[in-house]
């Protein structure tokens, strides 16, 4: 709780400063850190909302989401990340192919999942993912 009263006063101390969104998302860290999941989705969003091109922000919160299972946000949040190439993606596109197949859109799953073994043939989780797929798809 220290951590956060330090963000907290930190954000009094010099408003509209560029390091705001640093410290927003360090505040929001802290909170998951300390099982505050609501009061870090809520920071994570006043992060995105001031700055929306904060990625780790955008990451952050998905991952969240998923934790939830709160897909509809999920995926929003993956599909913006991913559109940043500067980004690790092969396991936040794995992300997204399991919240599209927890929302039944199958063929976006496997789409998702065949791209992220585009990037990374051997991507042990990805080629579970399809093989369970083709399991279920032949039992129905």
């Amino acid at each position: 709780d220290g951590a956060i009263e330090y963000f907290d006063g930190a954000m009094k101390y010099k408003p509209g400063n560029p390091a705001q969104r640093v410290i927003l998302y360090n505040k929001a860290l802290a909170l998951i850190q300390l099982d505050r999941i609501p009061e870090a989705i809520k920071e994570l969003l006043d992060t995105i909302r001031k700055y929306p091109d904060h990625m780790p922000a955008r990451e952050a919160l998905a991952q969240l989401y998923l934790m939830l299972d709160d897909l509809v946000p999920a995926i929003a949040q993956l599909e913006v990340v991913l559109e940043d190439p500067e980004l690790e993606q092969a396991d936040l596109m794995y992300n997204l192919g399991v919240a599209y197949f927890k929302r039944d859109r199958i063929a976006d799953a496997r789409d998702t999942f065949l791209r992220v073994l585009n990037m990374i043939p051997d991507h042990e989780r990805a080629i579970e993912a399809l093989a369970a797929m083709e399991k279920l798809l032949a039992m129905k």
